[in-house]
């Protein structure tokens, strides 16, 4: 394992030699960093599983108070994709603030230069690498961003407000929503309740083509009270599409982690997963036009249909919701040019 400062160069190198990357050895490269470091330095790890390591630290005390109070962790921008979203609200580094477009991928970029193992080569790719993508890379991306913000029409700081209020809000839904599925599964649920579960998991994919009967057969204003004097068929096709939308983040997650089987296999998990997305953009048109304002229900956005831009979008993650929205629908929520401000803003 090796610590790689945020210009790709090697600082430390731990030897691993027990079974599996285990967190002792990134919490000793830690703590000798440290060690070489004045008091006031502030240091940011971008860790794989940062996330976890963030809770293994807090949790059991593993390094002291001057050591914890001036460090923070992020994950790689390669493996935060396949985090949940509340976990990429928190350790997302393009989402973090003061760490700009760093993918914390220097360890990668390291070893695949050690293949070689000539030092004068490794400095000269590095500077070539670093203009290369400094001059096609940073530049460009500024610009789009730029120009999307402008064409938005709202300040900066307008942006950012609407930022963390989406933050705080989907961090709020998702701890929910994580405690309530731990409690159902270790504590409150019977064993039964679990088969069933399990049961339900397995036949979703074979139940696909039923949803739209189900839903018809269903009498949903009895289920959801809130969502009484709402169009019935509107409900109908909000429903589906939630349901659907979440189908889509299964897959869609589990198609980053396909990256060692074969491209056969990743070719027939695209073509479901566009039928999937193009489906779910359908009813986001249905439901734009059975719409009515005055239920404060948030319409959902429709997805990319290409692969590339959907790894980048960040609507992929977020839930269709089904119950109107209490007071004024947030316009980090409800206006298209706010969520583009926003992105255009984080990067």
């Amino acid at each position: 394992m090796a610590l790689i400062c945020c210009h790709d160069i090697p600082l430390f190198f731990a030897n691993i030699d027990s079974p599996g990357e285990q967190q002792k050895y990134s919490v000793a490269l830690i703590e000798h960093l440290f060690s070489l470091l004045p008091p006031q330095a502030t240091v940011v790890m971008l860790y794989d599983v940062g996330c976890v390591l963030t809770r293994s630290i807090a949790k059991f005390d593993i390094l002291p108070e001057d050591i914890t109070s001036h460090l923070r962790f992020a994950t790689t921008a390669m493996h935060a994709y396949g985090h949940e979203w509340a976990c990429q609200l928190e350790h997302n580094p393009w989402m973090c603030v003061g760490l700009g477009l760093s993918d914390g991928e220097g360890t990668e970029r390291l070893w695949s230069c050690f293949v070689r193992l000539i030092g004068s080569e490794m400095k000269a790719d590095l500077g070539e690498w670093i203009k290369h993508h400094h001059k096609w890379g940073v530049k460009d991306q500024e610009c789009m961003a730029l120009n999307v913000i402008n064409c938005c029409e709202t300040s900066v700081e307008d942006l950012q407000a609407q930022w963390t209020d989406q933050q705080q809000s989907q961090l709020s839904i998702c701890a929910s929503l994580q405690t309530t599925k731990t409690m159902l599964e270790k504590e409150t649920a019977s064993n039964d309740t679990l088969n069933v579960l399990e049961s339900l998991q397995r036949g979703h994919d074979r139940l696909m083509d039923k949803v739209e009967t189900l839903f018809s057969s269903l009498n949903v204003q009895d289920r959801f009270l809130e969502l009484d004097g709402v169009n019935l068929d509107f409900i109908r096709v909000l429903l589906m599409a939630c349901n659907l939308k979440m189908n889509i983040q299964k897959r869609a997650i589990a198609r980053t982690k396909l990256h060692q089987h074969i491209h056969k296999a990743i070719t027939k998990r695209q073509s479901v997963l566009m039928t999937a997305i193009r489906k779910f953009n359908l009813y986001c048109e249905c439901l734009e036009l059975l719409h009515d304002p005055t239920w404060n229900i948030p319409l959902p956005t429709p997805l990319p249909t290409k692969l590339a831009e959907l790894h980048g979008d960040q609507t992929l993650m977020q839930d269709v919701w089904i119950t109107p929205s209490i007071g004024e629908v947030p316009r980090w929520l409800e206006d298209l040019d706010i969520r583009d401000g926003i992105h255009a803003l984080l990067k």
